[in-house]
Protein backbone atom coordinates (compact mmCIF):
# COMPACT_ATOMS: atom_id res chain seq x y z
CA UNK A 1 0.00 0.00 0.00
CA UNK A 2 2.93 2.31 0.43
CA UNK A 3 4.57 1.79 -2.64
CA UNK A 4 0.95 2.50 -4.44
CA UNK A 5 0.79 6.46 -2.55
CA UNK A 6 4.57 6.85 -3.34
CA UNK A 7 3.72 5.86 -7.28
CA UNK A 8 0.70 7.94 -7.65
CA UNK A 9 3.11 11.31 -5.46
CA UNK A 10 5.55 10.71 -8.31
CA UNK A 11 2.99 10.42 -11.27
CA UNK A 12 1.18 13.84 -9.86
CA UNK A 13 4.68 15.32 -9.19
CA UNK A 14 5.44 14.65 -13.09
CA UNK A 15 2.42 15.80 -14.06
CA UNK A 16 2.61 18.90 -12.82
CA UNK A 17 5.98 19.65 -13.93
CA UNK A 18 4.34 18.71 -17.55
CA UNK A 19 2.13 21.45 -16.93
CA UNK A 20 4.80 23.87 -15.85
CA UNK A 21 6.82 23.40 -19.22
CA UNK A 22 4.09 23.27 -21.30
CA UNK A 23 2.41 26.33 -19.71
CA UNK A 24 6.16 28.02 -20.07
CA UNK A 25 6.29 27.02 -23.70
CA UNK A 26 2.84 28.50 -24.35
CA UNK A 27 3.56 31.91 -22.20
CA UNK A 28 7.17 32.22 -24.66
CA UNK A 29 5.34 31.64 -27.70
CA UNK A 30 2.30 34.20 -26.95
CA UNK A 31 5.33 36.57 -25.82
CA UNK A 32 7.29 36.12 -29.42
CA UNK A 33 4.08 37.13 -31.53
CA UNK A 34 3.72 40.00 -30.07
CA UNK A 35 5.84 43.42 -30.74
CA UNK A 36 7.22 43.20 -27.15
CA UNK A 37 7.23 41.61 -23.92
CA UNK A 38 7.01 44.27 -22.13
CA UNK A 39 4.42 45.17 -19.03
CA UNK A 40 2.44 48.23 -19.66
CA UNK A 41 1.63 48.88 -16.11
CA UNK A 42 5.64 49.06 -15.72
CA UNK A 43 6.20 51.93 -18.13
CA UNK A 44 7.65 54.68 -16.37
CA UNK A 45 7.83 57.45 -19.21
CA UNK A 46 6.62 57.79 -23.33
CA UNK A 47 7.97 59.50 -26.00
CA UNK A 48 6.42 60.59 -29.44
CA UNK A 49 8.04 61.40 -32.33
CA UNK A 50 6.54 62.53 -35.36
CA UNK A 51 8.34 64.29 -38.26
CA UNK A 52 7.38 67.61 -38.37
CA UNK A 53 5.09 67.70 -35.43
CA UNK A 54 5.56 68.38 -31.81
CA UNK A 55 7.55 65.70 -29.71
CA UNK A 56 5.15 64.46 -27.34
CA UNK A 57 6.45 63.44 -23.83
CA UNK A 58 4.52 61.66 -20.83
CA UNK A 59 5.94 60.57 -17.74
CA UNK A 60 3.97 58.86 -14.73
CA UNK A 61 3.10 60.21 -11.81
CA UNK A 62 3.84 58.96 -8.48
CA UNK A 63 0.18 57.42 -6.47
CA UNK A 64 -1.10 57.19 -10.43
CA UNK A 65 -1.98 59.23 -12.85
CA UNK A 66 -0.17 60.73 -15.69
CA UNK A 67 1.24 64.36 -16.90
CA UNK A 68 2.36 65.69 -20.02
CA UNK A 69 5.58 67.35 -20.03
CA UNK A 70 5.73 68.67 -23.41
CA UNK A 71 4.55 70.55 -25.62
CA UNK A 72 2.21 71.25 -22.61
CA UNK A 73 2.69 70.76 -19.21
CA UNK A 74 -0.23 69.64 -18.05
CA UNK A 75 -2.32 66.85 -16.53
CA UNK A 76 -2.64 63.96 -18.86
CA UNK A 77 -5.64 61.59 -19.50
CA UNK A 78 -4.95 58.18 -18.25
CA UNK A 79 -7.79 56.49 -20.10
CA UNK A 80 -5.86 57.87 -23.58
CA UNK A 81 -2.54 56.83 -22.59
CA UNK A 82 -3.77 53.37 -21.35
CA UNK A 83 -5.03 52.93 -24.70
CA UNK A 84 -1.44 54.02 -26.51
CA UNK A 85 0.66 51.91 -23.94
CA UNK A 86 -1.38 48.74 -25.31
CA UNK A 87 0.51 48.99 -28.54
CA UNK A 88 3.35 47.06 -26.53
CA UNK A 89 1.50 43.84 -26.19
CA UNK A 90 0.10 44.37 -29.69
CA UNK A 91 -0.34 41.14 -31.87
CA UNK A 92 2.05 39.88 -34.68
CA UNK A 93 0.89 38.19 -37.64
CA UNK A 94 4.51 37.18 -39.34
CA UNK A 95 8.02 39.11 -38.90
CA UNK A 96 10.79 39.11 -40.66
CA UNK A 97 14.84 40.48 -40.59
CA UNK A 98 15.14 44.28 -41.38
CA UNK A 99 18.27 43.54 -43.03
CA UNK A 100 18.19 43.18 -46.83
CA UNK A 101 14.53 44.53 -46.67
CA UNK A 102 14.32 48.08 -48.89
CA UNK A 103 13.09 49.76 -45.30
CA UNK A 104 12.47 52.92 -47.44
CA UNK A 105 9.89 51.84 -49.27
CA UNK A 106 8.27 50.20 -46.52
CA UNK A 107 8.21 53.63 -44.60
CA UNK A 108 10.57 52.85 -41.71
CA UNK A 109 13.44 54.85 -43.06
CA UNK A 110 15.33 57.75 -43.20
CA UNK A 111 13.18 59.49 -40.41
CA UNK A 112 10.01 57.35 -39.51
CA UNK A 113 7.22 58.06 -36.84
CA UNK A 114 8.28 56.21 -33.39
CA UNK A 115 7.21 55.63 -30.16
CA UNK A 116 10.26 55.22 -27.33
CA UNK A 117 9.11 53.27 -24.16
CA UNK A 118 11.03 51.55 -21.44
CA UNK A 119 13.92 51.67 -23.41
CA UNK A 120 12.56 50.08 -26.44
CA UNK A 121 11.65 52.13 -30.03
CA UNK A 122 8.83 51.03 -32.15
CA UNK A 123 9.01 52.66 -35.99
CA UNK A 124 5.94 52.45 -37.46
CA UNK A 125 6.14 52.74 -41.58
CA UNK A 126 3.37 52.42 -43.76
CA UNK A 127 0.68 49.41 -44.50
CA UNK A 128 0.55 46.60 -47.28
CA UNK A 129 -1.10 46.47 -49.58
CA UNK A 130 -3.03 43.27 -49.46
CA UNK A 131 -4.56 42.96 -45.89
CA UNK A 132 -3.80 46.42 -44.75
CA UNK A 133 -1.55 45.75 -42.35
CA UNK A 134 0.97 48.08 -40.75
CA UNK A 135 5.00 47.41 -40.63
CA UNK A 136 6.61 48.05 -37.39
CA UNK A 137 10.25 47.81 -36.90
CA UNK A 138 11.18 46.88 -33.10
CA UNK A 139 15.61 45.96 -33.15
CA UNK A 140 16.46 43.69 -36.13
CA UNK A 141 13.02 42.94 -36.97
CA UNK A 142 10.14 44.31 -38.97
CA UNK A 143 6.79 42.62 -38.09
CA UNK A 144 3.19 43.15 -39.42
CA UNK A 145 0.60 43.90 -37.08
CA UNK A 146 -2.85 45.09 -37.03
CA UNK A 147 -3.29 48.88 -37.89
CA UNK A 148 -5.23 49.95 -34.56
CA UNK A 149 -2.49 52.19 -32.99
CA UNK A 150 -0.93 54.35 -35.87
CA UNK A 151 -3.91 57.15 -35.30
CA UNK A 152 -2.80 57.61 -31.22
CA UNK A 153 0.75 57.64 -32.16
CA UNK A 154 0.00 60.54 -34.18
CA UNK A 155 -2.64 62.47 -32.69
CA UNK A 156 -2.25 65.98 -31.78
CA UNK A 157 -0.61 66.35 -28.32
CA UNK A 158 -4.15 68.31 -27.27
CA UNK A 159 -5.58 64.86 -27.72
CA UNK A 160 -3.60 63.55 -24.85
CA UNK A 161 -4.26 66.30 -22.23
CA UNK A 162 -7.00 66.10 -18.86
CA UNK A 163 -10.35 67.03 -20.29
CA UNK A 164 -11.48 69.06 -17.21
CA UNK A 165 -10.71 72.24 -17.54
CA UNK A 166 -9.86 72.44 -13.43
CA UNK A 167 -7.65 70.73 -12.17
CA UNK A 168 -8.62 66.94 -11.15
CA UNK A 169 -9.89 66.91 -7.91
CA UNK A 170 -10.17 70.67 -7.41
CA UNK A 171 -13.28 71.58 -5.65
CA UNK A 172 -13.29 75.59 -5.87
CA UNK A 173 -14.29 77.14 -2.15
CA UNK A 174 -15.72 80.75 -4.20
CA UNK A 175 -16.34 81.84 -8.25
CA UNK A 176 -16.60 84.79 -10.37
CA UNK A 177 -17.63 85.91 -13.47
CA UNK A 178 -17.06 88.95 -14.42
CA UNK A 179 -16.98 89.62 -10.58
CA UNK A 180 -20.67 88.29 -10.03
CA UNK A 181 -20.53 85.36 -7.34
CA UNK A 182 -21.84 81.99 -8.72
CA UNK A 183 -23.94 79.86 -6.16
CA UNK A 184 -22.76 76.63 -4.65
CA UNK A 185 -24.54 74.28 -7.53
CA UNK A 186 -22.47 75.74 -10.21
CA UNK A 187 -19.15 75.90 -8.20
CA UNK A 188 -20.00 72.01 -7.90
CA UNK A 189 -20.75 71.62 -12.25
CA UNK A 190 -17.96 73.52 -12.51
CA UNK A 191 -15.33 70.84 -10.48
CA UNK A 192 -17.51 67.92 -12.30
CA UNK A 193 -17.09 69.38 -16.22
CA UNK A 194 -15.59 67.69 -18.95
CA UNK A 195 -14.93 68.83 -22.25
CA UNK A 196 -15.29 67.12 -25.61
CA UNK A 197 -11.91 68.73 -27.57
CA UNK A 198 -9.02 69.90 -26.02
CA UNK A 199 -7.33 72.30 -28.77
CA UNK A 200 -4.80 75.03 -28.89
CA UNK A 201 -5.71 77.98 -27.67
CA UNK A 202 -5.99 80.77 -30.86
CA UNK A 203 -4.66 84.62 -30.72
CA UNK A 204 -8.44 86.11 -31.18
CA UNK A 205 -10.23 85.72 -27.53
CA UNK A 206 -13.25 87.09 -26.67
CA UNK A 207 -15.85 86.37 -23.41
CA UNK A 208 -15.90 86.68 -20.39
CA UNK A 209 -13.70 86.40 -17.17
CA UNK A 210 -14.48 83.62 -14.54
CA UNK A 211 -11.99 83.57 -11.40
CA UNK A 212 -12.15 80.44 -9.79
CA UNK A 213 -10.40 80.34 -5.93
CA UNK A 214 -8.80 76.70 -5.36
CA UNK A 215 -8.70 75.51 -1.56
CA UNK A 216 -6.21 76.81 1.18
CA UNK A 217 -4.27 79.97 0.06
CA UNK A 218 -3.73 79.12 -3.65
CA UNK A 219 -3.81 81.55 -6.07
CA UNK A 220 -6.72 82.41 -8.38
CA UNK A 221 -7.19 80.41 -11.34
CA UNK A 222 -8.52 82.45 -14.48
CA UNK A 223 -10.62 81.11 -17.42
CA UNK A 224 -11.72 82.90 -20.81
CA UNK A 225 -15.44 81.58 -21.28
CA UNK A 226 -17.19 81.99 -24.37
CA UNK A 227 -20.91 84.27 -24.06
CA UNK A 228 -22.21 80.88 -25.59
CA UNK A 229 -20.59 78.61 -22.29
CA UNK A 230 -19.08 76.76 -24.92
CA UNK A 231 -15.28 77.80 -25.27
CA UNK A 232 -13.05 77.75 -21.95
CA UNK A 233 -9.70 79.08 -22.85
CA UNK A 234 -7.18 78.90 -20.01
CA UNK A 235 -4.22 81.06 -21.33
CA UNK A 236 -1.85 79.86 -18.72
CA UNK A 237 -1.65 76.66 -20.22
CA UNK A 238 -2.51 78.00 -23.72
CA UNK A 239 -5.77 75.50 -24.33
CA UNK A 240 -8.89 75.60 -24.79
CA UNK A 241 -11.70 73.09 -23.81
CA UNK A 242 -14.66 72.82 -26.46
CA UNK A 243 -17.88 71.99 -23.92
CA UNK A 244 -20.96 70.87 -25.03
CA UNK A 245 -23.05 71.32 -21.97
CA UNK A 246 -21.96 74.09 -20.03
CA UNK A 247 -23.68 75.27 -16.51
CA UNK A 248 -26.78 77.55 -17.25
CA UNK A 249 -25.13 80.46 -14.79
CA UNK A 250 -22.25 80.84 -17.40
CA UNK A 251 -24.15 80.97 -20.43
CA UNK A 252 -25.64 84.43 -21.54
CA UNK A 253 -29.32 84.93 -21.65
CA UNK A 254 -29.30 86.78 -24.97
CA UNK A 255 -26.98 84.82 -26.67
CA UNK A 256 -29.22 81.52 -25.68
CA UNK A 257 -32.28 83.59 -26.14
CA UNK A 258 -31.38 84.33 -29.58
CA UNK A 259 -29.71 81.28 -30.53
CA UNK A 260 -33.16 79.22 -29.91
CA UNK A 261 -35.62 81.99 -31.77
CA UNK A 262 -32.79 81.97 -34.69
CA UNK A 263 -34.35 79.79 -37.97
CA UNK A 264 -32.66 76.65 -38.53
CA UNK A 265 -30.65 76.31 -41.86
CA UNK A 266 -33.34 74.88 -44.49
CA UNK A 267 -36.26 75.20 -43.00
CA UNK A 268 -39.37 76.91 -43.02
CA UNK A 269 -41.46 78.30 -40.09
CA UNK A 270 -44.60 76.82 -39.40
CA UNK A 271 -47.47 76.83 -41.81
CA UNK A 272 -45.46 78.47 -44.43
CA UNK A 273 -46.48 77.84 -47.68
CA UNK A 274 -44.92 80.10 -50.01
CA UNK A 275 -41.87 82.63 -50.31
CA UNK A 276 -41.55 85.49 -52.28
CA UNK A 277 -38.33 86.85 -53.10
CA UNK A 278 -38.09 90.74 -54.39
CA UNK A 279 -34.97 91.77 -56.06
CA UNK A 280 -33.93 95.41 -56.14
CA UNK A 281 -33.29 96.53 -59.94
CA UNK A 282 -30.25 97.98 -60.75
CA UNK A 283 -31.79 100.29 -63.33
CA UNK A 284 -34.88 102.13 -62.66
CA UNK A 285 -38.11 99.75 -63.79
CA UNK A 286 -40.07 101.20 -66.51
CA UNK A 287 -43.38 103.21 -66.53
CA UNK A 288 -46.42 101.20 -64.85
CA UNK A 289 -48.92 100.94 -67.40
CA UNK A 290 -52.19 102.54 -66.84
CA UNK A 291 -54.57 100.86 -64.17
CA UNK A 292 -57.85 99.12 -65.74
CA UNK A 293 -61.09 101.22 -66.33
CA UNK A 294 -63.37 97.80 -66.21
CA UNK A 295 -64.23 96.93 -62.62
CA UNK A 296 -65.42 93.31 -63.74
CA UNK A 297 -61.37 92.95 -65.12
CA UNK A 298 -60.25 94.55 -61.98
CA UNK A 299 -62.04 92.33 -59.47
CA UNK A 300 -60.28 89.46 -62.04
CA UNK A 301 -56.43 90.79 -61.29
CA UNK A 302 -57.26 90.49 -57.60
CA UNK A 303 -56.17 87.54 -56.00
CA UNK A 304 -58.69 84.98 -55.42
CA UNK A 305 -58.70 83.09 -51.95
CA UNK A 306 -58.48 79.81 -51.76
CA UNK A 307 -60.84 77.46 -50.53
CA UNK A 308 -60.59 76.22 -46.80
CA UNK A 309 -57.98 78.59 -45.87
CA UNK A 310 -58.34 82.07 -44.01
CA UNK A 311 -56.48 85.31 -45.50
CA UNK A 312 -53.24 85.33 -45.71
CA UNK A 313 -50.46 86.87 -43.26
CA UNK A 314 -47.37 88.41 -44.10
CA UNK A 315 -44.58 87.72 -41.26
CA UNK A 316 -43.49 91.35 -40.27
CA UNK A 317 -40.00 90.69 -39.40
CA UNK A 318 -39.25 89.22 -42.48
CA UNK A 319 -35.80 90.85 -43.98
CA UNK A 320 -36.95 93.32 -47.49
CA UNK A 321 -35.17 90.61 -49.67
CA UNK A 322 -37.57 87.74 -48.57
CA UNK A 323 -40.91 87.58 -47.18
CA UNK A 324 -42.57 84.44 -45.83
CA UNK A 325 -46.33 84.10 -46.20
CA UNK A 326 -48.17 82.23 -43.58
CA UNK A 327 -51.70 81.38 -44.11
CA UNK A 328 -53.66 80.59 -41.57
CA UNK A 329 -56.03 77.65 -42.05
CA UNK A 330 -59.34 77.38 -40.76
CA UNK A 331 -61.29 75.15 -38.69
CA UNK A 332 -61.89 72.93 -41.13
CA UNK A 333 -58.08 72.36 -41.53
CA UNK A 334 -57.57 71.57 -38.10
CA UNK A 335 -60.44 68.51 -38.00
CA UNK A 336 -58.92 65.05 -38.14
CA UNK A 337 -59.73 63.38 -41.56
CA UNK A 338 -60.16 59.48 -42.41
CA UNK A 339 -57.16 57.84 -43.76
CA UNK A 340 -59.22 56.93 -46.96
CA UNK A 341 -60.64 60.78 -47.07
CA UNK A 342 -57.43 62.51 -46.65
CA UNK A 343 -55.74 60.63 -49.37
CA UNK A 344 -58.33 60.90 -52.09
CA UNK A 345 -58.53 64.51 -51.20
CA UNK A 346 -54.65 64.59 -51.56
CA UNK A 347 -55.58 62.65 -55.23
CA UNK A 348 -57.78 65.08 -56.11
CA UNK A 349 -55.74 68.35 -55.44
CA UNK A 350 -53.08 66.36 -57.09
CA UNK A 351 -55.32 65.92 -60.37
CA UNK A 352 -56.34 69.55 -60.19
CA UNK A 353 -52.67 71.06 -60.06
CA UNK A 354 -52.22 68.82 -63.51
CA UNK A 355 -55.23 69.78 -65.42
CA UNK A 356 -54.14 73.64 -64.39
CA UNK A 357 -51.05 73.19 -66.63
CA UNK A 358 -50.85 73.30 -70.22
CA UNK A 359 -52.55 70.47 -72.20
CA UNK A 360 -50.20 67.30 -71.88
CA UNK A 361 -49.29 65.77 -75.95
CA UNK A 362 -48.42 62.27 -76.87
CA UNK A 363 -44.92 62.52 -79.44
CA UNK A 364 -47.06 61.34 -82.08
CA UNK A 365 -49.24 64.66 -81.83
CA UNK A 366 -46.32 66.77 -81.33
CA UNK A 367 -44.92 65.77 -84.64
CA UNK A 368 -48.16 65.98 -86.38
CA UNK A 369 -48.20 69.55 -85.23
CA UNK A 370 -44.84 70.42 -85.97
CA UNK A 371 -45.77 69.12 -89.47
CA UNK A 372 -48.86 71.17 -89.91
CA UNK A 373 -51.82 68.97 -88.96
CA UNK A 374 -54.62 69.05 -86.74
CA UNK A 375 -53.69 67.72 -82.60
CA UNK A 376 -57.12 65.08 -82.57
CA UNK A 377 -54.79 62.53 -81.10
CA UNK A 378 -53.58 64.79 -77.73
CA UNK A 379 -53.51 63.05 -74.89
CA UNK A 380 -55.58 65.88 -73.62
CA UNK A 381 -56.72 68.37 -75.90
CA UNK A 382 -56.63 71.86 -74.74
CA UNK A 383 -60.58 72.12 -74.88
CA UNK A 384 -60.78 69.67 -71.95
CA UNK A 385 -57.96 70.89 -69.73
CA UNK A 386 -59.90 74.28 -69.64
CA UNK A 387 -62.93 72.00 -68.12
CA UNK A 388 -62.93 70.82 -64.73
CA UNK A 389 -60.85 68.01 -63.50
CA UNK A 390 -62.14 64.19 -64.10
CA UNK A 391 -63.28 62.41 -60.42
CA UNK A 392 -61.05 60.06 -59.22
CA UNK A 393 -61.69 57.23 -56.92
CA UNK A 394 -59.79 55.42 -54.90
CA UNK A 395 -60.07 51.55 -55.06
CA UNK A 396 -61.58 49.87 -52.53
Amino acid sequence: MRARWILNLFLLLLVAGLAWSVAGDLRQARDSSRLTGMDPTRIEGVELTRPGRDTVRLERITGGGWRLTAPFKVPADPERVARLLEVVQAGVVRSFPAEGADLERLGLAPDPVRISLGGQTLRFGTTEPIDRLRYVASGDLVHLTQDIYYHLVTAPASDYVEPHPLPPGLTPTAADLDGTPLDPATLAALAALKAERVEAMGGDLDGRILRVQPPGDAAPLRLLVSADGLRWSRPDLRLTYLVASPPPALVDPEVAGAAATAPQPGSLPEQAVGMVGTVQPETPPPAEPAPLVDEELDAQSQPQPQPGWGEAVVEPGAPAEMRVERLAPDSVQDEELDPMDARQREIEDAVATSFGGPPVRSNAQIQREQAGSTDEDAIVSPDAAKGPPPAVKLRP
